[in-house]
C-alpha cells in the first residue's frame, strides 16, 4: 500500500500509522546484511528493531569518495581485495544516501508545508532543512505525536472565572 499524505495537522495515530507503513515499505528494499527486514531498521528506533532482529542496525560507514591503496596491501591480490571491499562499502553508503534523499522527499510530499521546519528562508534550506529522516520523524513525533488519553471539553459556562472556580469532573 502506498504511503498516503497526512492531511492537516499530524496527530499521534496518523504519525504512528505513517511510521509503521514506512517501515513496511523499507522492509521491501533488499539489504545484504539484514535479509529479512531490509532497510526497515534505518527508520525504526533501536529498541524496536532489537525486538525483530538479533543483528543490531548499524548505518554503513563513510569510506570517502575515492579508494586509496592501504600501505599494508603489498601484493596485487591484497590491493584488489581491499578495493572490492571498499567498493562494497561505497555502494552501501550510496544506497543509504539514496534512501535518505527519498525519505526527505517523501516527508516533504506527505506533510503539509505548514509543518515543515526549514522553510524560514535560510541558505540551503528546503522543506525540512538539512535534517536527516530520523531527526525529521523524531521531531514530528515529539511536536505532534503526543497520545491523548482524554479530550478536555470546556464547560458551557460563559464566564471563564466560573469555569475555573468549578471543580472539574474526572
Amino acid at each position: 500500500m502506498p504511503l498516503q499524505p497526512i492531511a492537516g495537522r499530524p496527530m499521534f495515530s496518523g504519525l504512528w500509522n505513517f511510521n509503521q507503513n514506512l517501515a513496511e515499505c523499507l522492509q521491501n528494499l533488499t539489504h545484504p546484511e539484514h535479509i529479512t527486514y531490509g532497510w526497515a531498521g534505518y527508520i525504526m528506533k533501536d529498541q524496536a528493531y532489537v525486538l525483530l532482529s538479533t543483528l543490531p542496525w548499524t548505518d554503513p560507514e563513510d569510506v570517502g569518495k575515492f579508494f586509496a591503496v592501504p600501505t599494508d596491501a603489498i601484493t596485487d591480490t591484497d590491493q584488489k581485495s581491499r578495493e572490492r571491499e571498499w567498493t562494497y562499502k561505497k555502494e552501501m553508503q550510496d544506497t543509504l544516501l539514496n534512501v535518505e534523499t527519498c525519505l526527505c522527499t517523501l516527508f516533504e510530499r506527505c506533510f503539509d508545508k505548514a509543518y515543515h521546519s526549514g522553510t524560514s528562508g535560510g541558505l540551503g534550506h528546503r522543506g525540512f532543512g538539512n535534517a536527516n529522516p530520523r531527526d525529521i520523524l523524531t521531531r514530528l513525533m515529539v511536536l505532534y505525536g503526543k497520545p491523548w488519553t482524554k479530550r478536555w471539553k470546556r464547560p458551557s459556562h460563559t464566564s471563564l472565572n466560573q469555569w475555573i472556580a468549578t471543580p472539574q469532573s474526572k
